[in-house]
């Protein structure tokens, strides 16, 4: 993949999705295979004849063994663009980083970086350095079927707002009251994500600053106190790095 540097705003990034080998097993020699032997037909003869080779292979292919893959199963598109596709090409994390530098892009994270932490997989801590962890956590998990990162300028410094004040919490995919009323059985909150399975002890005093979350309070309206402050970060510590919370920078009108 060749990347060139996209027109950003100085303080500006860029976010992509590249596919990742592991958690599509399978998928790419079946793409090979089909190929060699249908290239030259149309694409709704490719299509036809594929899904008859398909329905030959055996139980054991790594293919049908991967239960991840679904798109198949979701009509002729996705048959198409999961088996047939010309131009699809897998990135390991190491690579996917490799073509960011060579286009003057840093690797800037990741929705939910606590899958590249491989820690939680270990005995004791690596001591690699930060891309051969993630590629570690990679290769350990194999669950991964993209990766989604952000990147931004070579070296450019770009402070994110996270612990600050004016930072506005956004959850993803969740109801913060469905969440507040979770956290306040004192149960905690369980993750599950990418075939993994994350649980955070959450105290239950911070079920009403979660429900206080509504994309427009910032930080210091939800939690005004230092007590409340200690009981956001467990907060933060479960859903940023999961990627089912982000902040934004309050933006204050001008007269």
């Amino acid at each position: 993949m060749r990347l060139r540097v996209p027109f950003l705003k100085p303080d500006g990034g860029i976010g992509l999705m590249v596919y990742a080998p592991h958690g599509r097993s399978g998928v790419y020699p079946l793409q090979d295979a089909f190929n060699t032997v249908l290239h030259t037909l149309p694409p709704e003869k490719q299509l036809k004849a594929a899904k008859r080779v398909f329905d030959r292979l055996p139980d054991a292919h790594p293919f049908k063994r991967n239960q991840r893959l679904v798109d198949h199963k979701n009509g002729d598109v996705g048959f198409y663009d999961l088996l047939l596709h010309s131009q699809d090409r897998p990135f390991t994390i190491t690579a996917l980083i490799e073509a960011l530098n060579a286009a003057g892009l840093d690797y800037a994270g990741a929705p939910e970086a606590m899958l590249y932490d491989p820690t939680a997989l270990l005995d004791d801590a690596s001591g690699l350095g930060p891309v051969a962890d993630m590629q570690l956590a990679e290769d350990l998990r194999g669950t991964f079927k993209t990766h989604i990162a952000y990147a931004h300028p070579k070296g450019q410094v770009i402070a994110p707002p996270l612990g600050q004040p004016d930072a506005v919490p956004h959850l993803r995919d969740m109801d913060a009251a469905a969440v507040a009323n979770h956290l306040a059985k004192g149960q905690g909150l369980t993750i599950d994500t990418a075939g993994a399975s994350f649980h955070f002890d959450i105290p239950t005093q911070a079920a009403p600053l979660v429900a206080r979350v509504d994309g427009q309070r910032s930080v210091a309206d939800i939690a005004p106190s230092d007590t409340d402050l200690r009981h956001w970060a467990a907060v933060e510590a479960a859903l940023r790095p999961s990627g089912l919370m982000h902040y934004s920078r309050l933006l204050v009108e001008q007269d």
